[in-house]
């Protein structure tokens, strides 16, 4: 019988378009001149990444969309926006795709004149017999023979009119080195334009996934809104320890951790110290996945969560609401009325705490009822903002607080300086909280107050209550600046 020979080009083309994961391995050094380390979940990624295009290659509906948050250097790019939109030609000659970056160059042109590499070199015509059209290859756009096409597009600016791909994929839409100082207008229109205009690129809505690859950086960042308002997601969550309190998702994944490490030979335990010292934010954001540290950012929350959530005494030495008002109904800032007492051990209880967003009439409506119900024994404080119509405005509330101790208080310096006295508390172990379901919202805002957070209503209506509790009296500043002070 005669035997047929098998080229060793035709061996790698088999093997490759039956393994992504055997695809980067074959064609790393064509674009990376390091030598690779394979992690298990480089292979674990391929392999997830694979799934989703053989859904879209078979024609059949996807299952769902996949967000990957892993530290830097993970390989996850290379993975996903350099190598999986090629490979995917090797099963699909037409396949399109669309890569979405939080700027055009260099990151995003970068990562397509990567792959664009791969196809023009020898090995991938050997094995593929593919190569690029010579009407359209550019390093942003290049097409293939067959009509197959990566184009790169840009995060927030605007759609790629006309074109349409069988995967979106979404590789860092916010830059990590300017995450601290990304506004919360920044970062929504950053989701509007995800959830909106990219998504209309779908050559078929039932069929196309979106993969969106990040690290997490802040509450509402495309991976937290993505989590809310999106349906059918796959989140792999996959921090560089899995003994700081970071979780793995999915969860089974904790299992391949090696002496809690990810990856020990490219992050070792001695680096990732090194990076926390630096900055202790940047590290949960980009070797956590989580916009905070485990332990909570200003707010050490974990001092609730270690049984600091108890039954309140009977009694207490001073008692008051603090009052942080805003206007918008359904959406916007929240209105935070946050009820708090000092017990005579000193200690300061959080005792209930009002929240909602209401138009003005339905807000001073629940501010009044509120009052009735706490009773006239308890102060009510009240922001003024400045300017004469906030002297108005606080005017017109007291009026409308008749009967009740109503103190109006113009705040001084950043949030984050009024913040810090009840911080301060909170870490050390001397603030309570009575057991309520507003228990957990007001943790959740404490913890991620100081990363330019989405929401800071309760923690404003905290800090302000604090300070009204112990601001030196006036009269002893005057004796101080008297002449009995030698």
């Amino acid at each position: 019988m005669e035997q047929t020979s098998i080229s060793e080009a035709q061996l790698i083309s088999e093997i490759c378009k039956a393994s992504l994961f055997e695809f980067v391995k074959e064609f790393w050094n064509v674009i990376i001149p390091e030598k690779p380390v394979w992690s298990w979940h480089i292979k674990y990624l391929c392999d997830e990444v694979q799934y989703v295009i053989e859904k879209v290659v078979a024609g059949e509906p996807k299952t769902h969309d996949l967000i990957i948050n892993v530290p830097p250097g993970s390989t996850k790019s290379t993975i996903v926006s350099v190598m999986a939109p090629v490979w995917a030609w090797t099963h699909l000659p037409a396949f399109r795709t669309i890569v979405a970056t939080h700027t055009h160059t260099p990151l995003g042109i970068n990562l397509s004149r990567l792959s664009r590499k791969i196809v023009r070199c020898d090995k991938y015509w050997e094995c593929f017999q593919m190569g690029l059209s010579e009407d359209q290859d550019t390093k942003g756009h290049f097409v293939n023979q067959e009509g197959g096409s990566r184009l790169t597009a840009t995060v927030g600016g605007h759609s790629p009119l006309g074109m349409h791909a069988h995967l979106l994929i979404v590789d860092d839409p916010i830059d990590p080195k300017s995450a601290r100082k990304v506004s919360q207008m920044d970062i929504s229109e950053t989701n509007r334009w995800v959830a909106e205009d990219l998504q209309s690129r779908k050559v078929d809505k039932t069929v196309v996934p979106m993969i969106l690859i990040m690290q997490r950086l802040k509450e509402n960042d495309p991976t937290g809104y993505w989590l809310e308002h999106g349906s059918a997601v796959k989140h792999i969550s996959l921090p560089a320890r899995s003994d700081e309190g970071y979780p793995v998702s999915p969860p089974e994944l904790l299992d391949r951790y090696v002496d809690d490490m990810l990856d020990p030979q490219r992050m070792p335990k001695q680096v990732l110290e090194a990076i926390k010292q630096v900055n202790e934010f940047s590290y949960a954001a980009q070797y956590g996945q989580s916009p905070v540290p485990a332990g909570g950012g200003m707010f050490k929350v974990d001092k609730f969560l270690a049984n600091h959530i108890e039954e309140p005494p009977e009694s207490f030495d001073r008692v008051l609401r603090s009052w942080d008002k805003a206007a918008t109904a359904g959406g916007g800032d929240y209105t935070a009325g946050v009820k708090m007492a000092e017990d005579q051990q000193g200690n300061i209880w959080i005792l209930n705490v009002v929240r909602g967003q209401w138009e003005v009439d339905e807000r001073d409506a629940i501010i009044q009822r509120t009052a009735k119900i706490d009773g006239a024994e308890c102060p009510i404080i009240l922001e003024e903002e400045g300017g004469s119509s906030g002297k108005f405005e606080a005017k017109y509330a007291v009026k409308a607080l008749a009967g009740f101790q109503v103190h109006c208080e113009r705040p001084t310096g950043s949030k984050e300086t009024r913040a810090q006295p009840l911080a301060s508390q909170v870490n050390i172990g001397n603030v309570f909280l009575a057991e309520g379901s507003w228990n957990q919202a007001f943790i959740d805002e404490l913890r991620v107050f100081d990363n330019h957070a989405q929401h800071d209503d309760q923690v404003d209506a905290a800090s302000q209550g604090y300070a009204h509790f112990f601001r030196v009296d006036p009269s002893l500043l005057d004796w101080l600046n008297s002449d009995q002070i030698f």
